[in-house]
This record gives C-alpha cells, sequence and structure tokens, in this order.
C-alpha cells in the first residue's frame, strides 16, 4: 500500500511538477522570456505533454484487438405505435414519406470502436453517422426530426423525440437503448400497457428516457469470457435472441435482436 501511495505521488505530483520547472527554466534562461511568461507556458506544454501521454495510454491497441463496427437497428413501426408516437396508419404513412435517406430512421446508430483501453473497455469511437471522433463508453442519441409534437398546446414551440444507446443507467448492467420524450407528454399519453416502462428522469431539462432495452456490456468486442460471464445467459435474462443473418442483419458477422432494436458487430475491413 505505501509503494502503490509513492508511486502515485510521483507520477501525480513530483513528475508533472519537474516538467513544468524544467519548461519554465528553458523558456527563461535559454529563449529570454520573462518569469511570468515562463511559468504559464511551463504550465501550457507540460499539460499538453500530460494529455497526450494519458490519451497514448489508453487508446494503445492489445495485439489481439481489432476495430469493429455496431450497426443498430430500430423497429420503428413498433416501436412509434407502442409509445404513442403514431395514432394510425395514416400517420405512419405520412412519416415514411416525410424522412431521408440521412435520417436516424434509415440509418439507425453506427459506430466504430477503434481502441480499448487497459480494463477492456471501448475507449476510442467513430459515429459514423456524424462523422466525428468520441471517447469514453459508446453514448449516442439522435433525434428523429421526422416527429415533432407541440411543446404546450397553442404554442409554436416543438419538442421532437430521440433515440439513445448507451447513457443512462437502468436496473440491469449493460448499454441501455430507447427513446428520450417531453415528461409533460409522456405523464400525458401513458397507458397501462406501458405505464410501466423503466424510466430515468431529467427534471432540469423535464426530458425523461424510457429504457426500453439493456445490451449486456460483454456483447461488444464479445469479451463475456474475460468477465467471467455466459453469453446465452446474460442475453436471456435481458430478454435479447441470437439470430441468423436476415433482411435486417444481413452482412453481419454477430447480431442480437431485442423487441424494438437489433444489433450487430462486424469486422471494420470486411464491409463498407
Amino acid at each position: 500500500m505505501k509503494q502503490k501511495w509513492t508511486n502515485t505521488v510521483w507520477t501525480r505530483l513530483v513528475k508533472p511538477m519537474l516538467l513544468i520547472g524544467f519548461i519554465s527554466a528553458v523558456f527563461y534562461y535559454w529563449l529570454n522570456f520573462t518569469i511570468n511568461q515562463s511559468v504559464i507556458l511551463g504550465f501550457m506544454f507540460s499539460g499538453i505533454y500530460i494529455v497526450l501521454k494519458e490519451l497514448e495510454a489508453k487508446t494503445t491497441k492489445p495485439k489481439d484487438f481489432e476495430p469493429y463496427r455496431v450497426h443498430v437497428n430500430i423497429h420503428w413501426r413498433d416501436l412509434l405505435f407502442k409509445y404513442k408516437l403514431l395514432k394510425n396508419e395514416e400517420e405512419w404513412k405520412q412519416f415514411v414519406e416525410r424522412y431521408d435517406n440521412s435520417s436516424v430512421v434509415v440509418t439507425g446508430i453506427n459506430f466504430t470502436v477503434l481502441s480499448i483501453d487497459g480494463d477492456n473497455w471501448p475507449y476510442l469511437l467513430y459515429w459514423d453517422d456524424r462523422k466525428i471522433f468520441k471517447y469514453g463508453i459508446p453514448s449516442f442519441e439522435a433525434y428523429i426530426e421526422d416527429l415533432k409534437f407541440p411543446s404546450v398546446p397553442g404554442e409554436r414551440f416543438e419538442w421532437s423525440p430521440s433515440i439513445f444507446f448507451g447513457h443512462k443507467t437502468g436496473k440491469q448492467k449493460g448499454y441501455t437503448m430507447g427513446l428520450c420524450v417531453n415528461g409533460d407528454w409522456w405523464e400525458s399519453i401513458k397507458t397501462p400497457d406501458i405505464t410501466d416502462t423503466e424510466v430515468y428522469k431529467r427534471p432540469e431539462s423535464g426530458h425523461v428516457y424510457l429504457i426500453l432495452a439493456t445490451l449486456p456490456f460483454g456483447e461488444l468486442g464479445m469479451d463475456y469470457k474475460e468477465r467471467g460471464e455466459d453469453r446465452d445467459k446474460e442475453l436471456a435474462v435481458r430478454g435479447w435472441k441470437k439470430i441468423e443473418q436476415d433482411y435486417e442483419m444481413r452482412g453481419a458477422d454477430i447480431g442480437v435482436k431485442h423487441t424494438y432494436f437489433s444489433v450487430s458487430l462486424n469486422d471494420i475491413g470486411t464491409h463498407p
């Protein structure tokens, strides 16, 4: 314990202070900056160096790791009717006619896991739909812009529901998935068949996250064995089923299906 504490102090306190002092000295004695300028630059360049070293350490790829793509497909018709976002066939027809090929309705949620951290968690990610990089535990949310509802009856302000993956805490361990809706709207439309839906409330924003599925952590990266878990058991207890390739998951190497979602993993080098 003492040795661990000593190493932590050396790594987190002494080394950074020595680095700041060295860089400040370079600017002051060799480059003729003022003391204040040298100290400021010492802190700045030391901070940049430390952040880069941390990022390099966290994104180092183990030899047996290969990047992979994740596709989350949403079963829109069942989901929208069940949760009262659409009322009848005419609204469904209008909804289908409104969305374009860039909509989350068409694309679903797609991201690429480029690296994992020292504990085998996904770390460096690329959100294919938005063309942006992210890091940390997968967390995505996309508005269903093809649907709009009045915030208050009679007012012009509107809100759109969103679909989310991964970032809300639920009763079961795993990556949560579901809908984010206006809290007042949710209270007004709840019926007995959906009133028991697990929710995560955001009082400060007035939003409610409806948790509709939880994907086991081990499914991304297929590291159930490293977690000491059985895949069949973890999937079954959360309501998932393994599926063969079908029209939803064509080309998928691995696929699972829930009531409102399908998730597939593909090797990054085999599919566009």
